[in-house]
């Protein structure tokens, strides 16, 4: 007869824990290549974005030269125009006392009683010399008050009349010299 042998019963199941390894290692090996792909787009995405990050970067940096310069040449304009500002006043000012030459003739004409013939009127910054042949003494005291009434002359400072040279008609030569100022009416 046989002896009795003992019965080992195993109730760990060895069999089905060394078929989960192979299935444990292929689940862990397949979620290890699913996070590299992840990682992987994850990265390509990044790396797109950097570059479009980087073109962008560059665009805005171009635009900020465009706009230096521009907004130099605004602020150069500015000043210019504040320095015009401040000439202003005293552009209206000389405007407001230039003359025109015709207006100055016109006044002196007014000035000037019938029988006045003017040969040379001399315009100069401040003063006035006027060349001319008179009738007689009575025509060129008329103009000569004709003159001192006018608001745009004063101080005549000399008044020279001379018999020598008289024409045809008998005129005589005259020379008026006067200060005159701008004044606009």
């Amino acid at each position: 007869m046989e002896t009795v042998r003992p019965i080992k019963i195993n109730l760990l199941r060895e069999e089905q824990q060394a078929d989960r390894l192979p299935i444990t290692v292929i689940i862990v090996v397949t979620l290890v290549i699913a996070m590299i792909g992840l990682m992987g787009g994850l990265y390509a995405v990044t790396l797109s974005q950097l570059h479009s990050e980087q073109a962008l970067n560059k665009s805005l940096k171009a635009s900020l030269g465009i706009y230096q310069k521009d907004n130099k040449s605004y602020m150069e304009q500015i000043a210019v125009l504040d320095g015009i500002k401040k000439r202003e006043p005293m552009v209206k000012t000389l405007d407001n006392s230039r003359v025109s030459y015709l207006d100055l003739m016109t006044e002196v004409e007014k000035a000037s009683p019938r029988g006045i013939i003017l040969y040379n009127l001399d315009i100069q910054p401040n003063a006035i010399v006027i060349t001319g042949r008179a009738g007689n003494e009575d025509q060129l005291a008329a103009m000569l008050a004709g003159l001192r009434e006018s608001p745009w002359f004063k101080e005549i400072k000399t008044v020279s009349s001379t018999n020598e040279g008289e024409d045809i008609d008998g005129l005589r030569r005259f020379d008026i010299q006067y200060g005159w100022e701008a004044v606009r009416k």
